[in-house]
């Protein structure tokens, strides 16, 4: 669906229906978390971990997960002890062997994270799982990207751009190698998750600065010098 969406095919998949589907899915906070990490919990475990610390702000995450147990995306948990009256939904939780780590994503920063809403999650997970070790990561949102503690919970700090950055990093290094059958599996992925980041609306291009510049000295008239020239091969 979201490479249908991406080439302006959706529309067909509905008779008479005359909606802009990229344009509505740019808006969905939900769609947007539901389409990347869906596609991240496809990659092997110690690459997702991986993507996961490298795009927080601080390296405070665990590598050393033990390996997934279960994934969740909005779960309803006991509200007892919060100041919720029906339930706490956070948006994913990631049950792993060793923690467990849950996710608040928000989309920009009109929307933003709260310590209150924290907390509430905090006491609903401790309610359903009790005081395995917990991390909390706040992506998008952020009123501060640094990283915060309540009680023994590291909330750590991270926004779509970054993580973003990070896909788009391993799928370069897995283009600079020969690829195994498994890395041809997990290049896909990670193509997938560009698509669903610019079908959300997210330049997923290369920034100017992010061009390689080749090691040049031109020597243009009244003695100007200009260095660095970016290579676009």
């Amino acid at each position: 669906m979201i490479i249908a969406i991406n080439n302006g095919k959706a529309s067909q998949n509905f008779k008479g229906a005359d909606i802009d589907w990229k344009d509505l899915f740019r808006k969905s906070e939900d769609s947007l978390t539901a389409s990347i990490f869906g596609r991240l919990f496809y990659l092997p475990v110690d690459l997702l971990m991986q993507i996961l610390s490298e795009s927080c702000y601080d390296k405070i995450l665990d590598s050393d997960c033990g390996g997934i147990v279960k994934t969740e995306f909005w779960p309803k948990w006991n509200a007892e002890e919060t100041t919720n009256t029906k339930y706490i939904e956070p948006d994913i939780h990631i049950q792993l062997k060793k923690f467990d780590l849950l996710i608040e994503a928000k989309r920009g920063n009109d929307n933003k994270q709260t310590e209150e809403q924290w907390q509430n999650q905090i006491t609903a997970y401790r309610n359903e799982y009790g005081d395995k070790k917990l991390y909390l990561i706040a992506l998008d949102g952020l009123k501060s990207d640094k990283s915060e503690k309540l009680g023994n919970v590291h909330i750590i700090k991270c926004t779509w751009a970054r993580l973003l950055k990070a896909i788009q990093t391993e799928l370069k290094e897995l283009e600079t190698k020969e690829l195994l059958a498994q890395d041809v599996a997990i290049k896909n992925i990670l193509n997938d998750l560009i698509i669903a980041f610019d079908v959300h609306g997210y330049f997923t291009g290369q920034w100017f600065e992010s061009i390689p510049y080749e090691d040049l000295k031109i020597e243009c008239p009244n003695n100007i010098l200009i260095y660095g020239l970016p290579n676009f091969n």
